[in-house]
């Protein structure tokens, strides 16, 4: 959607479409792991899972990673701010 720009209504409507197909498959695949979740996320904050440490700084490093890549994709963003305004959708 960035390298394209706003305007393109088949493109956005594909877009939103396999937003709600992928939230849907996310949502199962959560609630199908959520029996186990307890049980392996008490073990892990209390640090005594194998591997535990390492997990932590793979989250961190990711966690620090996408907030370098947003704040490097902002300008991409003015196209759809201006496009919004104008259309307005404000």
């Amino acid at each position: 959607m960035a390298a394209i720009g706003p305007g393109e209504s088949l493109v956005l409507g594909l877009h939103k479409a396999s937003f709600a197909v992928w939230v849907a498959a996310m949502s199962v695949h959560v609630l199908g792991h959520i029996p186990r979740v307890r049980r392996l996320a008490a073990g892990e904050l209390r640090g005594n899972a194998r591997g535990a440490p390492l997990r932590a700084g793979i989250v961190a490093a990711v966690v620090v990673s996408g907030a370098i890549l947003a704040v490097a994709t902002l300008p991409l963003v003015h196209p759809w701010v201006h496009w919004l305004h104008f259309a307005g959708a404000d």
